[in-house]
């Protein structure tokens, strides 16, 4: 076997196993599904079987884990908490810090339509591009905020055109399941998003019958799910996280707090509205003259310059985060307004509050092959879920603020669910097998033509004993053979 034989081999082997990795990295490895009920609070589960049974969390919840409940990020909104569940950052390290924002160097307002990559990219890397990262990964995201947005210039593999509530709860579920299930290109992650009970949330309140019946058509909505995994045979081996943003406090028009009681409305900018109110004022001037003016205008609301806002909220740093901010106390709404107030008042119930108000912090339910079962957690903070995800598909998390570690005890132990391991390792095992394969191959290689050079010696050490006993015997070496005359010798 030659050297150029021997390299041959090698590149040969070395390209099909590359070509194996690939091809079990995407079809065999673990698979998730994250998904979002916005404004599901902790406790709604607990409600007595004569209010709401729902069937289908409790059999989540009795084959897999649940936590008492989440701790969720400050301030306890929408975009802001979602965004932290998909990228484990804290608000002001991943900059969506309200549903309305301001950001003075862009010189542009937010809104919750926004997909432009210069307000999501700068930071942040939801789950859904680490697993993109990851050799064959490929993500679905249905409706979840920063879905339509760009990072890094890349998008969700599967993903809808735009943000959609009205597309009705099954078909969402059909869209998902189909992208798990499809033949050529399926997802290995997904992301999915409802917007119940939030809604009727705010427009019923949390302890109102039409929460009960919205409890039980999101719990069918989960049912039909179940059932949809099972029928695409992706039940035994989906790992299902379902969680949310926040919780819900009731709210009455009694407790509204109006700012132009306080304030010259001409003096400022109202970013971001109840119950954390962002205000922009003109210049430092008018910033000293907004505090001071609310700084103890109401016992219900809190006003803080940026730089004082309490450490453990994590809201000091970042541009985005208002010079001054008022924080009212659960049950109560700020408005800039006498008519932004009767606006309110169509409320029932609302959020954005403290996150240390138990109201507000969210479910958090676990199933399928990488969690434990019938178990009850203590609460863990929200960051912590995305390393968790991470975890379960063998990714390399990008910097974030959560811990693995106050979420390991959720999972079984690797051997018994196996999780693929983590790139570097797979690097290195690669290089480990390719190296030796090599040094076989080299060595193998190396042997033979030492083996071919000791035969080309041993045959003109054959050939010249030959010679020399034709010139003694003359004719007799020709009727002896070469091997008896070596004998003779």
């Amino acid at each position: 076997m030659s050297m150029m034989a021997a390299v041959r081999v090698f590149e040969l082997v070395f390209v099909l196993l590359m070509l194996g990795g690939r091809t079990d990295s995407v079809h065999d490895g673990p698979l998730l599904l994250l998904v979002s009920f916005d404004g599901f609070r902790y406790d709604y589960l607990d409600r007595s079987q004569d209010r709401v049974q729902l069937p289908n969390f409790k059999y989540l919840v009795q084959t897999g884990v649940r936590a008492k409940w989440v701790h969720n990020s400050f301030i306890t909104k929408t975009f802001p908490n979602h965004f932290t569940i998909a990228t484990g950052m804290y608000e002001e390290s991943h900059g969506i810090v309200a549903n309305s924002m301001y950001d003075p160097e862009l010189g542009e307002m937010f809104h919750v339509n926004t997909s432009d990559p210069r307000w999501w990219d700068v930071g942040g890397e939801p789950i859904w591009i680490t697993n993109q990262k990851h050799l064959g990964g490929k993500s679905g995201v249905l409706n979840w905020p920063g879905m339509q947005a760009q990072f890094n210039n890349t998008l969700p593999f599967r993903h809808l055109p735009a943000y959609n509530m009205s597309i009705p709860y099954k078909e969402r579920v059909d869209t998902m399941v189909g992208w798990f299930k499809d033949s050529e290109d399926p997802i290995n992650l997904g992301v999915l998003y409802f917007e119940e009970p939030d809604h009727t949330g705010h427009f019923a309140g949390p302890e109102s019958k039409e929460i009960d019946e919205t409890l039980d058509m999101v719990d069918r909505t989960v049912g039909y799910l179940i059932d949809e995994l099972k029928a695409a045979g992706l039940f035994e081996r989906m790992n299902v996280i379902i969680t949310s943003d926040h919780g819900m406090m009731e709210v009455s028009q009694e407790r509204v707090i109006e700012l132009d009681r306080y304030l010259d409305p001409s003096t400022y900018l109202w970013v971001d509205r109840t119950p954390v109110a962002a205000i922009w004022p003109h210049d430092e001037v008018t910033r000293e003259h907004i505090y001071t003016a609310l700084h103890n205008a109401h016992p219900k609301m809190h006003v803080y310059y940026k730089e004082d806002i309490p450490a453990q909220y994590h809201y000091r740093h970042n541009r985005r985060i208002m010079p001054v901010i008022a924080v009212a106390d659960p049950g109560w709404t700020i408005a800039q307004n006498a008519s932004l107030s009767r606006e309110w008042n169509l409320y029932k119930g609302n959020h954005g509050y403290n996150n240390s108000y138990l109201p507000m912090n969210p479910i958090f339910v676990a199933h399928g092959p990488a969690f434990r079962s019938n178990l009850l957690s203590e609460p863990f903070n929200n960051v912590d879920i995305y390393p968790l995800m991470c975890h379960i598909l063998g990714l390399d998390p990008h910097p974030n603020n959560g811990s693995y570690q106050k979420v390991a005890h959720l999972v079984k132990k690797p051997t018994s669910w196996g999780p693929p391991p983590s790139t570097p390792e797979i690097i290195g095992v690669a290089i480990g097998l390719i190296l030796v394969l090599g040094m076989c191959i080299v060595g193998c290689g190396i042997y033979m033509q030492r083996l071919e050079r000791s035969e080309s010696i041993k045959q003109a050490h054959y050939t010249n004993l030959g010679k020399a006993h034709s010139e003694e015997d003359g004719d007799t070496a020709d009727k002896e053979p070469l091997l008896e005359a070596e004998g003779d010798v």
